[in-house]
């Protein structure tokens, strides 16, 4: 025989496994966004953009290379070029040793590697390039079919910075696509499971508030019936305490016995001789 307080006690146990269940869960998964923010924002974000730069100094440094071997002659311009040139060394070496100095672990140890072989292709092709533009200035190289034809060997020590630079950018662009596109996975998984479980407790709320009051509602109505029969003389039928909630069987109880007590008084009435 189930009673009230149970159906609540079972409806609340249940309702709270609920909230328990979506607090659970909803700390998980912002947990586990928070992480691929932060992978995306410090990790991937970030040296993407660090990388984007590196690739766009390393072209301007090959872009002065040849506006300075174009005005090969003319030392004004040479000047110049050479003084952007090596503005542009100075800020992409600083990149990369930024890079290789990092201390957040934005960079795998694989990466770090290659930024490294990065340093030695600008150092090389650095150095290349100084060479040719003493021999310019020495007199020993004079004009730009001669001066390209020089730089061609450090050039080829550049590729590797060009290259990977161009490739690594790319690479964190997708890595950091990808990290949004689990993160808007998890929302949408995570409003699917607030969804259900609102729409569960919501339902449970709805049978605990029709269940209670209907289950309270029968038990007196019942015993109620059973009352005023008894008041009219019928005593025949038994009070069916199955159906009575269990807060209210000792009504019932009580009620069963003055119907069996008045039952047992009428019988006995009824075989006591009338003087």
């Amino acid at each position: 025989m189930s009673s009230i307080k149970s159906l609540l006690r079972i409806g609340f146990i249940i309702l709270l496994s609920f909230i328990i269940i979506q607090a659970s869960v909803l700390f998980w998964m912002m947990n586990e966004n928070s992480q691929q923010i932060h992978k995306a924002i410090s990790g991937d974000f970030s040296s993407s953009i660090l990388i984007s730069r590196m690739a766009i100094e390393a072209n301007k440094l090959r872009r002065y290379e040849k506006e300075f071997f174009i005005y090969v002659g003319d030392q004004k311009k040479m000047d110049k070029y050479e003084n952007e040139w090596q503005e542009s060394y100075d800020s992409l070496e600083v990149m990369i040793n930024q890079a290789l100095n990092e201390k957040t672990g934005q960079w795998s140890l694989e990466e770090l590697q290659e930024v490294e072989e990065w340093l030695v292709s600008l150092k090389g092709y650095g150095h290349g390039f100084q060479l040719v533009v003493n021999s310019v200035r020495d007199g020993k190289l004079k004009d730009t079919l001669a001066a390209n034809a020089a730089i061609k060997n450090a050039k080829k020590r550049l590729k590797k910075l060009l290259t990977g630079t161009s490739s690594g950018s790319e690479l964190r662009y997708i890595r950091a696509t990808e990290t949004a596109r689990t993160i808007e996975k998890n929302n949408n998984v995570l409003t699917i499971i607030l969804m259900l479980t609102s729409l569960a407790g919501i339902i449970i709320v709805l049978v605990l508030l029709f269940k209670i009051p209907a289950s309270i509602s029968h038990s007196i109505k019942s015993l109620t019936d059973s009352a005023e029969k008894m008041s009219k003389g019928d005593l025949e039928e038994k009070i069916q305490v199955n159906e009575i909630k269990a807060e209210f069987l000792s009504i019932a109880k009580i009620l069963e016995r003055m119907r069996i007590s008045q039952k047992t008084m009428l019988e006995k009435l009824k075989k006591t001789p009338h003087k």
